[in-house]
């Protein structure tokens, strides 16, 4: 077994462990994408198996599970991570787990992410959250509530036809004025909010959330039950009383979202030409809390 850290000195307020200390192969981050070709690089060395211990947040993880499901490493790689960034929204679902956890993953536009793929308001959030971040005593779930403030003075709906296709094969389609859409493999997103409590990373679905545009009294009143998970009834699988009228929800195996020019992937901005195809790929990676290993 080979391990491998990977240390992003940029992620959150770069307090990281001391590299000197560590066993194995140690690699410092040097710009965006750096994590991935590393990752696909040293893994594509051998057919042996690796535990990477991740430090950094959410955006330092997609890279590095791009590189594994990149070097088709997935089957023998154990990934661990380490909150040391920002949001560490992922870690939150690894946290205290102590064996090896069989983790899916989604494909969107040929690419991969492991917690979320979101567009609207909540992308304008994220770009926003990338500038309070870095302010002194501004951690990430702080930064993602200036970045709403900021993105809800200057909230605008986009207008989106989304096609959900569920695990039977049928497919349903929604068009309209949206706030807000996500597609989560994890629970949480923008360093704590629960956008979707009940999702889980083993059971091969995606929870789809569409939020539809409301104005700013309603959002302030709401924004609090939505960061807390409150907007789904995890029981009955539908939206809570008062957000039934505004949102929709949907498990599924895939999303096809027409109208997309900006969205975020695990937090990372990324750009569309109009299409986005998201899908969900069963067990694709291994996982393992930090304390574990």
């Amino acid at each position: 077994m080979t391990t491998i850290h990977i240390l992003n000195p940029t992620a959150g307020k770069g307090e990281l462990p001391d590299a000197a200390a560590l066993d194995g192969v140690v690699h410092v981050t040097e710009c965006a994408g750096d994590a991935k070709d590393f990752c696909a690089s040293e893994l594509a060395k051998t057919d042996g198996e690796y535990t990477v211990h991740v430090y950094g947040g959410d955006g330092t993880l997609h890279e590095v599970v791009e590189g594994v499901l990149a070097a088709n490493a997935g089957g023998r790689v154990m990934v661990v991570p380490h909150p040391t960034g920002s949001g560490n929204d992922f870690e939150r679902e690894t946290h205290g787990i102590t064996k090896p956890l069989r983790c899916d993953v989604i494909k969107y536009n040929d690419m991969y992410a492991i917690n979320e793929v979101n567009m609207g308001f909540d992308t304008e959030a994220v770009i926003n959250m990338q500038s309070f971040k870095r302010l002194p005593l501004v951690n990430g779930s702080l930064a993602y509530i200036l970045g709403v403030a900021k993105a809800l003075i200057f909230k605008n709906a986009k207008h989106y036809k989304v096609t959900v296709t569920n695990k039977n094969g049928e497919s349903e389609t929604f068009e309209g004025e949206y706030l807000l859409c996500i597609a989560a493999n994890g629970r949480w997103y923008g360093g704590g909010f629960m956008a979707a409590p009940s999702s889980s990373v083993t059971d091969g679905e995606l929870d789809l959330v569409l939020v539809k545009n409301v104005g700013r009294i309603r959002f302030i009143r709401l924004v609090g039950s939505y960061r807390a998970g409150r907007h789904i009834d995890t029981e009955r699988l539908v939206p809570a009383d008062g957000f039934d009228d505004i949102v929709t929800f949907r498990r599924c195996v895939s999303v096809k979202i027409e109208g997309v020019s900006t969205y975020s992937a695990d937090g990372e901005i990324m750009s569309a030409d109009g299409t986005l195809t998201v899908e969900v790929i069963k067990g694709a990676v291994s996982v393992m809390g930090e304390g574990a290993v």
